[in-house]
């Protein structure tokens, strides 16, 4: 069974022609992308993996929620994607 052991950063550009339908929109935590939030999960996974650090709240100055929702729209908007691995 694949299941997210991470994220890395999205480095290429794709046309919107070009991206796959997910089919989801409910991991948001019902929070919008807020501004500083992008920047935030970027350099956040750039520098280490935030959001499998059990000290992520702290680091990013949100809730828990807030996490999720940062993760979400990073995600979201491609500028991080899940790492698969077996397990």
């Amino acid at each position: 069974m694949n299941q997210i052991i991470g994220f890395e950063i999205v480095y290429a550009m794709t046309e919107f022609t070009e991206l796959p339908n997910n089919g989801f929109f409910a991991r948001h935590e019902t929070f919008c992308p807020r501004y500083g939030w992008l920047k935030k999960g970027f350099d956040g996974v750039r520098e280490s993996d935030i959001f499998d650090s059990p000290d992520a709240i702290e680091k990013l100055g949100v809730g828990k929620n807030m996490v999720r929702a940062i993760r979400f729209w990073c995600v979201a908007f491609k500028i991080i994607e899940p790492v698969l691995g077996l397990s």
